[in-house]
C-alpha cells in the first residue's frame, strides 16, 4: 500500500505491525506513513500489571494503536495499545479496508495502461490526498465535477472499474449456533472459545436460549462460507451441544 503523505497526528488511531520486540517495548512498522516508524512503551500495552510484554503483543501481528506523541526529526511516533475501545480498532480496520478497496481501483486502472500504482499516485493520486485526506473521501461521495479531477485517459478506466464494483453482488451468510456446556465456567468458556469467529471479522451475537448468530457479508460467499465451517469444526467438539443451521440470502 502506497503510504499516506505528511505525519501522523496525536491521539490519531493508526495501523501498525510489530516488527521487534524488547522486554520493554514493542517496534513497529506504520503501515499507512512512510519514513515514519512506531514504538509501543511496555507501560502502554495494558492497563493491568504486565510481567511480560509477549503476553500482549506478537511479532508480524496487526495492532490499531493511538498516537501519543510524534518526533519529526527522529521520525518516531510513540503509540498507547490500552486506550483504543474495541469500537475504535473496528472503525480503523474498516477504514482501511476500504482504502485497499479504492487502491485496488488504482491499481487495475493502472495495469490496463500499461502502468503501475505509483504512477497513479505521482499523476493525480497524491493530489487526492492533498485535496480529500483520503482515496475514500473522494470516491464515497464522487460526482461529476470530483471525477474531472482524474487525468481522461484514468479517469475511463476507473470509472468502468467504479461500475463493475457497484455490480458486484454481495451475499450475507448466516449461520445459527445453539452450544451448550456442562463447565462449571461456561460462560466464559463459550464466550473465549467463540472468540474465533470476531477474531476472523466474522459478526457474532447472543440472540437467546443459547443461540448465536453468526454473519458475514461477502463477495466470495463460496470461500467465506468454507472458512466459517473450519471455525465451527474447530470448536464443536470443544461443547457437550454444539448445533448449527444455514441461513444464507442476499445483503
Amino acid at each position: 500500500m502506497v503510504k499516506k503523505l505528511g505525519s501522523p497526528k496525536e491521539d490519531e488511531n493508526v495501523l501498525c505491525v510489530v516488527k521487534e520486540i524488547t522486554p520493554f517495548s514493542a517496534l513497529c512498522e506504520l503501515i499507512e506513513y512512510k519514513d515514519f516508524s512506531g514504538i509501543i512503551p511496555v507501560t502502554e500495552v495494558y492497563s493491568g500489571l504486565v510481567n511480560d510484554i509477549r503476553e500482549f503483543v506478537k511479532l508480524n501481528n496487526l495492532y490499531v494503536a493511538k498516537v501519543i506523541r510524534v518526533d519529526k526529526e527522529k521520525k518516531i511516533v510513540e503509540l498507547i495499545l490500552k486506550r483504543v475501545k474495541e469500537k475504535e480498532k473496528k472503525e480503523k480496520i474498516e477504514e482501511y479496508k476500504k482504502e485497499k478497496k479504492y487502491e485496488n481501483i488504482l491499481s487495475l486502472a493502472a495495469k490496463e495502461l500499461g502502468k503501475n500504482l505509483e504512477d497513479a499516485y505521482s499523476e493525480f493520486g497524491n493530489k487526492i490526498l492533498e485535496k480529500y485526506g483520503s482515496l475514500t473521501n473522494f470516491f464515497e461521495n464522487l460526482t461529476e465535477e470530483k471525477i474531472k479531477e482524474i487525468p481522461k485517459n484514468w479517469r475511463e478506466k476507473i470509472e468502468k472499474l467504479i461500475e463493475k464494483l457497484k455490480k458486484e453482488k454481495e451475499v450475507e451468510i448466516k449461520y445459527i449456533l445453539k452450544v451448550q456446556t456442562l463447565d462449571k465456567n461456561g460462560l466464559e468458556k463459550i464466550k473465549n472459545e467463540l472468540k474465533i469467529f470476531e477474531d476472523n471479522d466474522i459478526e457474532i451475537k447472543y440472540i437467546g436460549g443459547g443461540k448465536y448468530l453468526i454473519k458475514k457479508i461477502s463477495k466470495n460467499p463460496k470461500n467465506d462460507d468454507k472458512k466459517i465451517l473450519s471455525l465451527i469444526s474447530n470448536i464443536k467438539d470443544k461443547f457437550e451441544i454444539f448445533e448449527y443451521e444455514k441461513h444464507e440470502e442476499n445483503a
